[in-house]
């Protein structure tokens, strides 16, 4: 029962966070609860809905380069063995040229990163695609003389995540709960000093952040149901009229939690979205360093 009236009683902008502060909490979930719950709900939706195996396409069009370059390898050995005219050998080139010219012999099929990741910068390290996919990673290091600590540890994981790019994906996905988490509590802080005149408590702030993102996460859920059974036309309506719901819905809990006028409301408001994005960005960025560090 506490699920379905928390669900009910959602939809009532400033609602929940009143009822948790005063007291009245028996009645309905936990805010923290009740965020983790739609989270939960969000993920399962966006799970289901997204392949991620798609991303294995880099993968296999590397394996079918791999293979083309090491038939070529072979190719051009046997060639070169058979007595044949120059006649015959105009031929065979001929048809390497239409067929296999625009792939490397495996021995010389480099792939090379122009960019600089965590400091490390991946042009001075030229690895031979076959290796790149296919060597023990320590075996790789050893091979290309990669001997510094920390270039060893993000090449390592750059190579696993070349390797497994849905898997790295899915774990970043898995890990967006900590940037989201870090947002709220810092977010908090700065709504303190906004609302620092009302002598509101910390945790005051947290409860209607938390709120605010189950909201948040229920319409998004819902949102990507309805999106799957449309075309593509009515999609940006539907993706519209969520993000246009979940600002109205966040503006009002705003007002009727805090009680300001409207003036005051918006300015507050657009300040919090602003240092939002900003937070949400940064901690965002945080968490991918960390979880390319981290996936095995």
């Amino acid at each position: 029962n506490s699920i379905f009236r928390s669900i009910r009683m959602l939809f009532v902008p400033g609602f929940l966070p009143k009822e948790y502060m005063e007291g009245r909490r028996k009645r309905y979930l936990n805010p923290v609860r009740f965020f983790f719950i739609t989270l939960v709900l969000l993920l399962s939706v966006i799970s289901f809905f997204t392949d991620f195996t798609q991303l294995d396409f880099f993968v296999e069009e590397n394996a079918k380069k791999i293979g083309v370059s090491e038939f070529k390898h072979d190719y051009l050995l046997w060639k070169d063995s058979l007595p044949i005219s120059p006649s015959e050998s105009a031929v065979l080139d001929s048809l390497e040229s239409q067929v296999l010219s625009e792939y490397k012999d495996v021995d010389q099929d480099s792939v090379e990163h122009n960019l600089d990741l965590f400091g490390v910068n991946m042009r001075e390290h030229k690895f031979l695609r076959k290796d790149l996919y296919q060597e023990n990673i320590d075996t790789l290091l050893q091979r290309y003389e990669v001997v510094k600590f920390w270039d060893r540890v993000v090449i390592s994981q750059f190579v696993r995540t070349m390797r497994d790019p849905a898997g790295a994906v899915q774990f970043f996905i898995g890990n967006m709960l900590w940037g989201v988490l870090s947002t709220i509590f810092i977010l908090g802080v700065f709504m303190k000093l906004l609302y620092v005149r009302r002598s509101r408590y910390y945790v005051e702030h947290a409860v209607v952040l938390f709120t605010l993102h189950t909201f948040t996460f229920l319409v998004v859920a819902i949102s990507s149901l309805v999106m799957d059974s449309v075309t593509k036309g009515p999609q940006s309506v539907v993706a519209s009229s969520a993000t246009g719901v979940v600002l109205l819905y966040s503006f009002l809990t705003i007002k009727k939690y805090y009680g300001q006028g409207y003036l005051k409301t918006v300015v507050k408001f657009g300040i919090m979205i602003l240092l939002y994005f900003l937070i949400l960005l940064m901690m965002m960025g945080v968490v991918f360093a960390a979880s390319l560090l981290l996936y095995k």
